[in-house]
């Protein structure tokens, strides 16, 4: 499915195709560029029981209801949750997946120059928790860097077997800091509130991120540098769960709860060029 956006060799616009599996945004042009990774074969279609990475990631996927696999009141949640591995639905202008688990996520898209907006909707009978998460790969070629918007202090460091405060740093925010073949995965401090992030390329032209924080609380950072994908990237991750596990946002009270009355909120993509 295609989002029938203008042309992507217009500078001023931003240009997005839409895959039928998973809703997924596989292109996104802007600014003379293509922003996300793409697939470097064809893909094939996943099952109930797939690897993510195993997959081939790429472009832009929606994670819910968890990100790490695990089990929660006697119910198994399979890896980076089931949106991303089924056909979403078009209903009167939204694309609509409903989970296995019982929820039901809803998202449709809006052009309007330099910027698109993801609007959300989520919802489930009876109530249950649901952790959401963007997770777009955007490309990110040597001396690319993440800049979160008015945070300073510590972030956490989670690539490794326990959680550990770091400093952020312009080091650390940089795609150069990560080893060829390595990532690292950072999430800020649980009662931290930030509503947008960038992904700045070297020439200083920018991609950034912005949503609201009622819903959206927390935040992941991703850099990859060929880990799993064929190019190196950095995702900009807001999360309605702290963080990736389902179980681990449950056990701690931070993740939203969906309901018959929708969660709503909207992602606004933005690019920028250089000042």
């Amino acid at each position: 499915m295609s989002s029938g956006t203008p042309a992507a060799d217009q500078p001023d616009q931003i240009a997005i195709v839409l895959d039928d599996m998973g809703a997924a945004v596989t292109s996104l042009k802007a600014a003379g560029r293509e922003w996300l990774v793409q697939s470097s074969g064809p893909a094939t279609p996943p099952s109930a029981t797939s690897s993510f990475v195993a997959s081939g990631p790429r472009g832009w996927d929606e994670m819910a209801p968890t990100i790490v696999p695990c089990t929660v009141d006697g119910v198994t949640y399979p890896d980076h949750g089931d949106a991303w591995r089924s056909r979403w639905s078009e209903e009167a202008g939204w694309l609509v997946h409903r989970s296995s688990f019982g929820h039901r996520l809803a998202r449709r898209s809006r052009n309007e120059g330099s910027r698109v907006s993801f609007e959300y909707r989520l919802t489930a009978d009876p109530p249950r928790p649901v952790l959401w998460a963007a997770h777009p790969l955007v490309l990110a070629p040597p001396g690319s860097l993440v800049e979160i918007d008015g945070f300073q202090g510590e972030i956490i460091d989670v690539s490794g077997s326990e959680p550990v405060p770091v400093a952020w740093s312009a080091e650390r925010a940089c795609i150069d800091a990560v080893p060829e073949g390595g990532c690292r995965k950072y999430v800020l401090p649980p009662d931290v509130r930030v509503g947008s992030a960038s992904v700045i390329h070297p020439d200083g032209v920018r991609l950034r991120f912005s949503w609201p924080t009622d819903v959206v609380r927390y935040l992941g950072i991703y850099l990859e540098r060929r880990a799993f994908t064929t190019q190196a990237c950095i995702a900009v991750e807001p999360m309605t769960g702290w963080y990736d596990s389902l179980l681990r946002a449950v056990t701690t009270g931070r993740v939203a709860v969906a309901g018959p009355d929708p969660l709503t909120w909207t992602l606004v993509v933005d690019a920028e060029e250089a000042p």
